[in-house]
C-alpha cells in the first residue's frame, strides 16, 4: 500500500498575486497562495502575501506567523505596544489578537496561518 504524498511549492519573487481578502471581504493586499488546507479538519493557509503603504485593522483570526522578505511594517497592538518589522525579521502572533497594520514601505512576506 503506497501513501499518498502531498506537496507545495512556491517562489518569494512569484508574480501572479490576487487579491486578499480579510473576514468581512475588505481587500488588504494581494497573495500568492502556497497552500489553502490542512489535514484532519485543522485549518493551515501558506504563501506570499504584499501591500502598499496603507493603514488598516488586522484581527487575528488564527494563530500566524510571517517573515518578512521586503518592505517595513509596524503592528500595533490593543495595548499600545508597537513593533516594526524589517527583512529577515520574523513575527508570531495568536489567534483573537486585535492589531493594526501600517505598512510604511511596500511589503512582502511568507506567512503561515493554523488553529
Amino acid at each position: 500500500m503506497s501513501e499518498t504524498i502531498e506537496r507545495y511549492r512556491l517562489r518569494t519573487d512569484v508574480k501572479d498575486y490576487e487579491p486578499f481578502l480579510v473576514a468581512d471581504g475588505t481587500q488588504v493586499g494581494e497573495v500568492a497562495w502556497l497552500r489553502k488546507s490542512g489535514t484532519e479538519g485543522r485549518s493551515l493557509l501558506a504563501g506570499m502575501w504584499r501591500c502598499e503603504p496603507s493603514t488598516f485593522p488586522y484581527p487575528f483570526g488564527l494563530h500566524e506567523t510571517f517573515v518578512m522578505t521586503k518592505g517595513v511594517l509596524r503592528v500595533k497592538l490593543e495595548d499600545g505596544s508597537e513593533e516594526e518589522y524589517v527583512v529577515g525579521d520574523i513575527g508570531s502572533y495568536v489567534m483573537g489578537t486585535n492589531s493594526t497594520w501600517t505598512v510604511v514601505e511596500t511589503v512582502e512576506h511568507l506567512f503561515v496561518v493554523n488553529d
